[in-house]
């Protein structure tokens, strides 16, 4: 299986999936994912051997309270888990290097330590979600990231951030709307 289809799991009682590592892409329709609108749905584990976890997959999964992604993965795409407002368990594996634009918008993660390769944060990547801290794990010094514009506007609960050596470049309005005094 290398395609799976709009709310391919939509009217299931489905509460826990495994998606295959080979898995590159998903559709979506007017923001809910592959994954989104089930009910039921509460777990979401990639297989050992994913490279990547493709955009949209679980945009609109409000009920999903946990996702495992394994060692080896490198990008979680656009919007993957975009409104997963349960979400409260991810360990982001250590060989990821970009999280696109959109990829926790409106989450419900409350913390969070984002990998030391990690080369890029996209625009909105965790914008108004429910983070009260953020830690950037310090890389090695031929790392270098970027932060793309809003990563954290509106995260109203947000108070602590800390920013490892290896950012390079923030964009604006990184921490507007959030309860963040100091970096």
């Amino acid at each position: 299986i290398t395609s799976i289809g709009y709310r391919m799991i939509y009217g299931t009682r489905v509460a826990s999936i495994t998606v295959p590592k080979n898995v590159k892409s998903c559709n979506s329709t007017s923001g809910i994912g592959t994954l989104g609108g089930c009910d039921y749905l509460k777990e979401i584990i990639f297989e050992d051997g994913t490279e990547a976890v493709p955009l949209y997959i679980a945009s609109g999964a409000t009920k999903v309270e946990r996702v495992v992604i394994p060692e080896g993965v490198k990008q979680i795409g656009y919007d993957a888990f975009r409104e997963t407002k349960k979400l409260s368990q991810i360990v982001l594996p250590e060989s990821l290097t970009v999280i696109e634009s959109g990829a926790f918008l409106e989450s419900g993660l409350k913390s969070i330590t984002i990998p030391g390769k990690i080369t890029k944060v996209g625009h909105y990547a965790f914008q108004s979600s429910q983070l009260e801290s953020v830690i950037f794990a310090d890389g090695d010094e031929y790392t270098k990231a970027t932060l793309g514009n809003y990563v954290f506007e509106n995260c109203e609960k947000l108070e602590t951030v800390k920013l490892s050596e290896n950012i390079t470049s923030i964009g604006y309005r990184m921490i507007y709307g959030t309860r963040v005094a100091s970096i």
